[in-house]
């Protein structure tokens, strides 16, 4: 069995058609059958199987694929170990984040990792998105890490950053907008942007409405939450969004205290995928850094 030979059975695996694996992989047809076939006699059993034109894993295939893909990672794991000892100070971090973080903590966070010795050769590949979004880029392997809502997904390991405060604005013509402090119940009536349901904001605001036992009339929904705030500011309904550094002028902005609204922001990894040694270095320096007044720091 041959490295060769896992790596051109994942590829196959994952697109189940020997014509596009073989491009994939820049080999020939003849030359991709023969591994197959090959590894397949070192196995002593079927790895595929076909069912009229179309390709599938047999029983054997299936229970192989995983154990092939984790040998892969580890000896890309390895060589990236070695790289590190080669030129520890050099390299690239794959790193997602939500939209909401995107104003003092974040370029805060990545600011102050880049002033340690020894890592301002570091790169970095950012990825800005929604919750859903950042989870498959990290689940296929496209993101090392990501900064977004704290949530329980399979494979995926968390540790809290902070607690994220969620505010209420609206146009300062709204009636309610000499209130500092609402409740949901009060929003009654009340014409909503909200985020698309891909956010992890929106589940935050379903929960809560759902409690309250308000169903919200949703006017627009907005990927970002700067595009919420242009909405509200435009008089088209009132939008929550966390905390930014900035609203327009004619946009108020008031607390929710029953329920309070809040959200964990959370560092995010595939637990069964072993980081690189820059990678593992960036999570360690997060999780050391004191966050108990980050939210009011900047956040």
């Amino acid at each position: 069995m041959t490295l060769q030979q896992l790596s051109y059975f994942c590829v196959l695996a994952d697109i189940l058609h020997f014509t596009k694996a073989s491009e994939q992989l820049h080999v020939t047809q003849p030359s991709l059958s023969y591994s197959i076939a090959k590894l397949e006699k070192d196995m002593g059993v079927p790895l595929f199987r076909k069912t009229g034109k179309k390709l599938a894993l047999t029983q054997y295939g299936e229970v192989f694929l995983p154990y092939a893909r984790q040998a892969l990672e580890t000896l890309e794991f390895g060589a990236r170990k070695v790289e590190s000892l080669r030129a520890p100070a050099q390299g690239s971090i794959n790193l997602g984040y939500v939209y909401s973080v995107s104003y003092d903590f974040f370029p805060t966070l990545i600011s102050n990792f880049m002033s340690i010795d020894g890592n301002r050769e570091v790169t970095f590949q950012f990825t800005q998105g929604v919750k859903d979004d950042l989870l498959q880029k990290l689940a296929a392997g496209h993101l090392d890490l990501a900064i977004a809502g704290s949530y329980d997904a399979p494979g995926v390991q968390k540790a809290t950053l902070l607690s994220q405060e969620i505010y209420l604005i609206m146009p300062k013509t709204n009636p309610l907008s000499a209130r500092e402090n609402l409740s949901i119940s009060e929003l009654r009536g009340q014409t909503f942007i909200f985020p698309k349901p891909s956010s992890g904001l929106r589940e935050v605001l379903d929960r809560a409405f759902a409690e309250a036992g308000v169903i919200p009339h949703i006017a627009f929904e907005a990927e970002e939450c700067n595009a919420m705030a242009a909405f509200v500011a435009t008089g088209a309904g009132l939008a929550f969004v966390p905390r930014m550094p900035s609203v327009r002028e004619n946009v108020s902005v008031h607390h929710i205290v029953d329920p309070p609204l809040r959200r964990d922001i959370a560092l995010l990894w595939m637990r069964s995928r072993a980081l690189s040694p820059l990678a593992e270095r960036f999570k360690k320096f997060v999780l050391e850094q004191n966050w108990r007044n980050a939210e009011n720091a900047g956040e």
